[in-house]
């Protein structure tokens, strides 16, 4: 039996974190959700996989470290308070910053801040993990379309005309996206957004 329940337990630790799959809260957590949420300043709109976001300048997503037992030591760790707190995401959790960082990803003490996004439609907070969905024109400039806009060619499939690029700690996000979408050579470029995150029941 305990064979078996280690088993279970490494099939859950291998999921997919960033599955896109919904998780509900509990009443209580959604009020205080609701809550720090009317209270975040908003920022530019823009579009990913055809769902309308909009920026939240203030809240941020941490990806917990090894040992941080709980999300109010992962928010903690990143100078906000256990009221600042927002919700989980997987092993992300999401939390209102002392200040606002736009759409730029930041380290903060070996980890990494991702900014969060809006959306209306849903009620739901996205997390942005830096990537870009970018369609070339011609799939074979790729690369050198990347390396022009100081961004890295993370993967790129031919058949679906799509190419994934990642920014790095300090840049724009969203001004990544917009001078992407200026270029001749790009046909799309926007945001990938992650809304809904698999977790083990």
């Amino acid at each position: 039996m305990k064979t078996r329940l280690l088993a279970l337990a490494l099939a859950f630790l291998t999921l997919p974190v960033l599955a896109q799959t919904p998780r509900t809260a509990a009443p209580a957590q959604a009020a205080n959700r609701a809550a720090i949420v009317q209270t975040l300043s908003r920022g530019p709109e823009f579009t990913s996989q055809n769902e309308r976001y909009q920026l939240l300048p203030a809240a941020r997503a941490a990806q917990r470290q090894p040992g941080e037992a709980s999300a109010q030591q992962t928010v903690a760790k990143h100078g906000a308070s256990a009221g600042d707190f927002i919700e989980t995401k997987g092993q992300f959790v999401v939390f209102r910053a002392a200040a606002q960082a736009g759409a730029r990803l930041e380290e903060s003490h070996g980890a990494m801040l991702y900014p969060t996004a809006l959306n209306p439609r849903t009620g739901g907070i996205g997390i942005l993990p830096g990537t870009l969905i970018v369609q070339p024109k011609n799939m074979n400039a790729a690369q050198t379309i990347a390396n022009d806009h100081g961004l890295e060619l993370v993967r790129a499939y031919a058949h679906l005309k799509t190419a994934f690029f990642q920014v790095k700690p300090g840049q724009d996000l969203l001004a990544a996206a917009a001078a992407l979408a200026d270029d001749a050579r790009v046909q799309l470029a926007e945001p990938e957004v992650i809304e809904f995150v698999r977790v083990p029941r």
